[in-house]
């Protein structure tokens, strides 16, 4: 098994460190790309595109990532455990740098967005409610319910989709550890 001198390699040539930074540059990208083209309102416009695309790209990015780990790996053997790992360090990095970019941008870059979400998340839940022929006390209920949240950003609302957001990694890298796993042979020694 090979071992990490940080001192001639460099923190940046550690798997994790290094796909966790490409996959948390790629996301901020996409955000600045689809909030200045398309609007900050477009994932609540289009939640289930976003879900999607948002999917797709860490899951490519997880297992690339993954891989390059196990590719280091002598005879390119990885536990599910070791898989898991890897993706939960990698998804923890990007995680950090996404919520943290997005606290800026919200913040210091365009605080105008905030309101526009908040304003489509109105929107679109009134429209998905009076399609599902909701009464209007309870559209009106949901809608206070939406203005009284508070769209920005503390140190408390970070720390929670931090949580959230390495919860949801660890279910995703729990399945795709299971593809991304190399067991060595029963016999090895």
């Amino acid at each position: 098994m090979k071992t990490i001198d940080m001192n001639t390699q460099g923190i940046f040539q550690i798997n994790f460190v290094r796909w966790g930074l490409i996959m948390g540059g790629v996301s901020i990208l996409i955000t600045i790309l689809i909030n200045t083209l398309l609007g900050p309102d477009w994932p609540v416009r289009n939640f289930f595109m976003s879900m999607v695309l948002n999917l797709a790209l860490m899951v490519t990015l997880l297992i690339l990532g993954i891989n390059g780990k196990k590719a280091q790996q002598e005879g390119g053997f990885m536990t599910y455990g070791q898989s898991f790992l890897e993706g939960i360090i990698i998804f923890s990095i990007a995680s950090l740098l996404t919520i943290s970019f997005n606290a800026m941008y919200n913040y210091i870059i365009a605080p105008e967005s905030i309101e526009i979400v908040k304003q489509a998340s109105i929107e679109v839940t009134e429209d998905w409610m009076e399609k599902a022929n909701a009464s209007s006390k309870d559209i009106n209920k949901a809608i206070r319910q939406i203005e009284s949240q508070d769209f920005g950003f503390n140190i408390l609302s970070i720390l929670k989709q931090l949580l959230g957001s390495v919860v949801f990694g660890a279910f995703i890298c729990a399945i795709i550890s299971f593809f991304t796993r190399k067991k060595r042979p029963m016999f090895d020694a």
